[in-house]
């Protein structure tokens, strides 16, 4: 007879959701407000500002490479508690910035302790789940975090309509209940699923290895890189979306800080709809028309911000198109590389590096575009790049 297991009271998944909505808050308050403070304080361009945030995401982009290589060394939980932990020491430092360099400086750090972050809680939680698990999880996970994308806007700029005080209190607090929730579920709740594994049974590995065909490993592997190039294409946006339309609202528009926060708000509305609509539904699961789909909405999105000029309302709406869209575009992304079981650690990996050079291309080449061309030609070219997503997954579809 078995011996019963004891089942710890909150699950280990649901205290890494809690932790990824509360990170995601702190994080998002931090960029969304830097946006201003780099413009404000320290009198930067938007070609600057732009700039400056993809140092940021060029950190981050390092850091989840060195996980890729080195992550699976060491425990996932102890990876994160350190990420967190000197994230917050890198926000006491921008705290007390006062140069430009110094500001930058600490907003590497903090991008780079994210990128230690992300890769490992979601390889950790996505080990040994089945296709039915992992598009659940993927689900509230990704409802987790995008509920910290959607407060995060509307509260940094609020906030900072107060000063730079009610920011950082805030983004210490966040970070410090993060901590706090991280010492929980390594000291006081129980893995049902061991760490580093890729599965909870030997038994199921073994089963998995012989059902799974050849042809059926080439699927996986042609399905996860469309969902990396997807993922790219809606992180190009989103990097526009997020970190230049922003200052353009404001300085063009002459909107506050807080109505461009509500604009991004739009968008986080859509993700947490979108998520939870695509729990609800395999139909875009190893679908290739979907990706196509995607792709086209994402270049119809671009022509109508084009053509929605100085509309804060229309702004809105396409915001919130764009959250849905792009939603769908991550979920291919990570659930893709989800399927895949030899690697969790370098899947994940990637799935947050190829998001890392698409955010990169948005903010840095849509910042000097605005500032250069102005916001029409921008959203001009933000097409011409989806539609050369599209391109690319027309010719894997083919190769395939």
């Amino acid at each position: 007879m078995r011996p019963l297991v004891k089942q710890p009271l909150i699950g280990r998944n649901n205290t890494l959701f809690i932790c990824a909505f509360v990170y995601c808050l702190a994080n998002t308050i931090i960029s969304f407000s830097l946006i201003y403070l780099f413009a404000d304080r320290f009198g930067f361009s938007a070609g600057q500002v732009g700039a400056s945030l993809t140092l940021g995401t060029g950190a981050y982009f390092l850091c989840c490479n060195l996980y890729q290589r080195f992550g699976g060394r060491a425990k996932p939980k102890y990876i994160i508690f350190s990420a967190v932990a000197c994230c917050f020491l890198s926000a006491v430092f921008l705290s007390v910035a006062s140069s430009g360099a110094a500001a930058i400086t600490a907003w590497c750090l903090i991008q780079g302790c994210t990128g230690f972050f992300w890769p490992p809680v979601m390889a950790w939680f996505t080990q040994g789940l089945t296709e039915a698990e992992l598009n659940r999880d993927i689900s509230w996970y990704n409802r987790a975090w995008m509920g910290g994308s959607l407060v995060g806007p509307l509260a940094g700029g609020g906030l900072y309509r107060h000063g730079l005080a009610g920011i950082f209190i805030t983004v210490f607090l966040c970070l410090f209940l993060t901590l706090f929730i991280l010492a929980f579920l390594i000291f006081f709740t129980e893995s049902v699923r061991n760490d580093n594994t890729i599965g909870r049974r030997e038994e199921d590995k073994q089963a998995r290895g012989v059902e799974r065909s050849n042809r059926l490993e080439k699927t996986i592997r042609s399905f996860k890189i469309r969902g990396w190039i997807s993922g790219l294409c809606g992180n190009v946006f989103i990097g526009v979306l997020g970190n230049v339309v922003p200052l353009f609202i404001r300085d063009a528009l002459g909107y506050t800080e807080k109505t461009a926060g509500l604009v991004l708000l739009f968008r986080g509305v859509a993700g947490l709809i979108a998520f939870t609509f695509y729990a609800r539904f395999t139909f875009w699961h190893f679908n290739r028309r979907w990706f196509f789909a995607l792709q086209g909405l994402l270049i119809a999105a671009s022509l109508m911000f084009l053509a929605a000029q100085r509309g804060i309302v229309l702004y809105s709406i396409i915001a919130f198109c764009v959250g849905f869209f792009y939603a769908g575009c991550y979920n291919n992304s990570i659930f893709h590389a989800g399927a895949d079981k030899k690697n969790p650690a370098k899947n994940m990996a990637l799935h947050e590096i190829f998001l890392s050079i698409g955010g990169a291309a948005g903010t840095l080449g849509g910042g000097f575009c605005y500032q250069y061309l102005g916001m029409g030609s921008t959203f001009l070219i933000l097409a011409l790049i989806q539609a050369a997503g599209l391109g690319v997954q027309i010719w894997l579809d083919r190769q395939a």
